[in-house]
């Protein structure tokens, strides 16, 4: 294949291509890294309560505590259809409309009422007589698992994320899945950057780093330097990213980058109990042939 020959590329600085896992590592290694191209965050759960909120990152589990009690907050859920339609057009479209403007999409409301609500369940946070928050979970993969799919604040509002309405939903979703015998809480995914907010807000909460159990398993991102330019560098120092250990399959590292004036971006944490290392990586070293490659055909194949 063309790309694979390293041939017929773009003209362009960094690239990132999603593939599959056989393609991918057949493309060029030089200046390049293989990911996953989505990760899942898996908290494994126990029907001890106290042990599942001692797995919680302290200062997540203090916040969480003290808005219950100063906002009077309250959980509930629901299977109901009229529910899901509340959920759906009062608290999911219009959270995804505030956060993504024009580029925001979802699953169809009638396909998620049909494959997740008649599967799944809701979870509310009430405050008063309103639910400020919600998220429609379904269960599987797995009969032991509940899978997070979609969520949002009333009416998208920036005051009810201010309030920590969402993020106070999942401790209490965690505690929810251990009273009903669920043994993994699948929080869903995210690109395989350390520096994402999702991956550094879920990871309070103590979960595993999985490869999705979708279609996406056998996805990779295959990112290669096309040019050494110092916005290149930039946004690899910015963004470390989590990849898959090659000497030990679900074991994960996280790799830094850095050079003598960008130092690697260690105050953004990467600790999750499988992800076991984290690796500096000197951009000199990692870039030392790009300032003289400039064109497809001199990038080697991996072996």
């Amino acid at each position: 294949m063309r790309l694979e020959q390293g041939v017929g590329l773009p003209d362009c600085d960094l690239l990132a291509v999603g593939t599959t896992v056989d393609r991918a590592l057949r493309l060029p290694r030089e200046r390049s890294l293989v990911l996953p191209f989505r990760l899942h965050l898996v908290v494994p759960v126990v029907a001890d309560s106290e042990e599942m909120r001692r797995r919680i990152s302290r200062k997540e589990r203090q916040r969480s505590d003290r808005q219950f009690r100063a906002r009077g907050w309250t959980v509930e859920t629901s299977t109901s259809v009229a529910d899901f339609h509340h959920f759906y057009d009062a608290i999911h479209l219009p959270t995804m409309r505030r956060r993504h403007g024009r580029s925001a999409r979802s699953m169809d409301e009638d396909m998620a009422r049909e494959c997740l609500l008649r599967r799944g369940v809701m979870l509310f946070l009430r405050e008063g007589d309103r639910r400020v928050a919600g998220m429609l979970c379904r269960y599987g993969p797995g009969a032991s698992t509940l899978t997070v799919r979609l969520a949002g604040v009333l009416d998208g509002a920036e005051e009810h994320y201010a309030n920590g309405a969402l993020a106070a939903l999942y401790p209490a979703l965690i505690d929810w899945a251990g009273q009903h015998g669920l043994r993994r809480l699948d929080l869903s995914g995210c690109e395989p950057f350390v520096s994402k907010g999702i991956f550094q807000f879920k990871r309070k909460f103590h979960p595993l780093v999985e490869l999705p159990r979708t279609h996406f398993r056998d996805k990779r991102l295959w990112l290669s330097v096309r040019r050494d330019t110092p916005a290149v560098r930039d946004f690899l120092v910015a963004n470390p990213v989590i990849a898959e250990d090659p000497a030990a399959p679900g074991r994960w590292h996280a790799l830094y980058f850095h050079d003598a004036e960008r130092p690697a971006r260690r105050t953004l944490p990467w600790q999750c109990p499988n992800v076991t290392t984290a690796r500096d990586i000197d951009l000199d070293s990692f870039l030392s042939s790009a300032r003289r490659a400039g064109t497809p055909h001199e990038l080697r194949e991996m072996r």
